[in-house]
C-alpha cells in the first residue's frame, strides 16, 4: 500500500514486525514516508519524556531538511518547548551539510561535522529515550543523494525537482527500533561527547 504524498502522518507503514518487546522493524516505501514515521516516533516520545531529554543522530546527510523543512521546524518547535536538546553528527562536509548545520545551530541545537568517520554504507543511527534507531538508505537512492549533495555548489543551484524525485523514489527501506536503555544511552553519550567538543558559534562561519 502506498501513501499519498500529501499525507501528514504515517498511520500504517507497509509492514510492521515485532520481535518480542525489544525490537520493531518497520518497512516503508520511500524517504518521505521514513521521515514521517521518524517524526511521529519523536513526537510521541517528546510528549512524555521527563528525564533524559537528549535526541541524537549520526549519518552522512540530514536529507530530510530538503523536502520537509516545515515539518522539521514544527517538530523542533515542540521539542524545544519541552526542553529537548538535539545533537547531530554529520559524516560529510558538503555545502548542503553546512547549510543544515547552520539551520540547527540557529535553533540553538548542537551540531558537528566529522568527515574523518567513514561508513561503507549509507547508515543512519539515532537515539532518544530508550530507543535506538537504525536504517540504511538503499544504494540506488544513496548514489543519487551523493550526486545531489556533491554537485550542489551554491544553494540557489539546488535542483529541487531532482531532489524531490529522489525522496519519493519507490524502494523498500527497513527502519529498526531497538528498545534498550543501555545501548541507547551508550550511543547518546558517544554522540554528545563528539558534538559538544566544538562550540556552535565556531561552526559554519564560512557559509
Amino acid at each position: 500500500m502506498h501513501f499519498e504524498l500529501q499525507s501528514k502522518r504515517v498511520n500504517k507503514p507497509m509492514k510492521k514486525v515485532d520481535f518480542g518487546n525489544e525490537v520493531v522493524v518497520y518497512t516503508v516505501h520511500n524517504l518521505l514516508e521514513l521521515d514521517r514515521l521518524w517524526n511521529d516516533l519523536l513526537m510521541n516520545w517528546a510528549k512524555n519524556e521527563t528525564e533524559d531529554k537528549r535526541n541524537c543522530w549520526k549519518g552522512k546527510h540530514a536529507w530530510w531538511l530538503v523536502p520537509r523543512l516545515q515539518e522539521e521546524d514544527s517538530l523542533h518547535d515542540f521539542m524545544i518547548s519541552k526542553g529537548i536538546k538535539t545533537y547531530n553528527l554529520w559524516l560529510e562536509n558538503t555545502l548542503l551539510d553546512k547549510a543544515a548545520g547552520k539551520y540547527y545551530q540557529k535553533r540553538e541545537q548542537f551540531t558537528k561535522i566529522n568527515s574523518k568517520i567513514k561508513l561503507g554504507k549509507d547508515i543512519h543511527m539515532a537515539a532518544f529515550g530508550d530507543n535506538l534507531i537504525k536504517f540504511e538508505i538503499p544504494e540506488v537512492i544513496s548514489k543519487k543523494l551523493e550526486k545531489l549533495y556533491k554537485e550542489t555548489k551554491k544553494l540557489e543551484d539546488l535542483d529541487v525537482k531532482y531532489a524531490i524525485d529522489i525522496f519519493k523514489e519507490n524502494a523498500e527501506i527497513s527502519f529498526t527500533v531497538i528498545k534498550d536503555e543501555f545501548l541507547a544511552n551508550k550511543f547518546k553519550e558517544e554522540i554528545v561527547s563528539l558534538v559538544k567538543s566544538v562550540k556552535n558559534k565556531d561552526l559554519w562561519k564560512d557559509l
